[in-house]
């Protein structure tokens, strides 16, 4: 995750024009000023110095101006962490540090550069939380007392979901343990906007946030999205199915994810082979998994069933709308065993 700011750069243009012989370029936000440089594996970002102006609420709510003679301990006091605020000066070759990030950083504290512009974009509650979660730190008493407030302003309903699911999933993802970011959010004030999971009983919310902690222990690299949507599942997994649903929709707006784990959870209420059939086999053996069922492979493999209609013509039945009945009340029965072993280990 490579940042580089451009100095002495007048425009959004010429940085492009400089990159360009070293890779693929796009602008990725004129009104935040990333130019996105594409160089073999890597992805890097560069930013041109800045002053910023807020203008309006929200993320987006800023008047930004670009300034290339700006020196580094104004352009970096607009940044949220101390420890997001040292540079290395290449030129020189010596680390720029104006705000003792380093410090904050053997020292495992989050800290904010500045509390006033701090509280000029709501994001960055969301931000100390997933960062808190996924480096260990502490976060400061001023810092705390400043996502609190942030957390209780009408600015934070500004935010668009896109941007908070952004901040969820490296919260989700890239945490050892997740829990630490959730209970650092009901310690803010953030469960407010997910009521549904501050109405669970209190054992059964901090039972799923284990949940997550376990299977987040078992994420590899190439199944970010189904563990993102198992994480997710076992998240709202106490909840009715349309509380579920609604949640899910405040989260994130994939369809895919969101049915996946609906039919997963109508599998596990109402098991039937219709529904066997629509599974997501990954979400379904990271699920298995952190339930310790032995018995998750046959699931995986959604147990064929041992009698289809060609046996019930050998039998002398003749095809009628009764064939789909009578398969479908044979398969239950073949697979309640397993379903029965399933239900108990998922719901205890």
């Amino acid at each position: 995750d490579i940042d580089i700011e451009l100095y002495r750069i007048k425009s959004y243009e010429q940085a492009l024009t400089l990159l360009q012989e070293f890779g693929k370029t796009t602008l990725a936000g004129k009104s935040f000023g990333v130019v996105k440089l594409f160089m073999d594996d890597l992805a890097i970002d560069f930013s041109l110095p800045r002053s910023e102006n807020k203008t309006a609420t929200g993320h987006t709510g800023f008047e930004i101006t670009i300034d290339p003679n700006l020196d580094f301990t104004t352009a970096t006091s607009r940044r949220d962490f101390t420890i997001n605020a040292i540079g290395y000066d290449v030129l020189e070759q010596k680390i720029l540090d104006p705000f003792d990030g380093q410090k904050d950083l053997h020292n495992k504290i989050l800290r904010a550069v500045n509390s006033k512009t701090f509280l000029e974009d709501p994001l960055r509650v969301y931000r100390a939380v997933q960062f808190s979660a996924r480096f260990s730190l502490t976060i400061d008493t001023e810092l705390l007392q400043l996502c609190q407030k942030m957390a209780s302003s009408d600015e934070i309903h500004a935010l668009a979901s896109e941007r908070i699911f952004d901040e969820l999933q490296k919260l989700l993802l890239q945490t050892q343990k997740p829990s630490k970011g959730f209970m650092l959010m009901e310690q803010i004030g953030l469960l407010t906007f997910f009521q549904e999971l501050q109405q669970l009983p209190k054992h059964t919310y901090k039972a799923n946030l284990q949940h997550l902690d376990k299977l987040s222990l078992q994420t590899k690299q190439t199944e970010l999205k189904a563990a993102l949507t198992t994480l997710l599942a076992l998240l709202v997994r106490s909840l009715p199915i349309q509380k579920q649903i609604d949640l899910l929709h405040r989260f994130t707006h994939d369809k895919s994810i969101i049915n996946t784990i609906v039919t997963l959870h109508q599998y596990l209420t109402s098991p039937s082979y219709s529904l066997a059939m629509k599974l997501d086999k990954k979400v379904l053996g990271f699920y298995c998994k952190v339930f310790e069922i032995k018995n998750y492979t046959y699931l995986i493999n959604q147990i064929p069933p041992k009698i289809m209609g060609k046996d019930l013509i050998q039998q002398g039945h003749k095809p009628s709308k009764e064939f789909s009945i009578m398969l479908e009340k044979q398969y239950q029965k073949q697979i309640q065993p397993i379903l029965k072993h399933l239900s108990l280990c998922v719901h205890a």
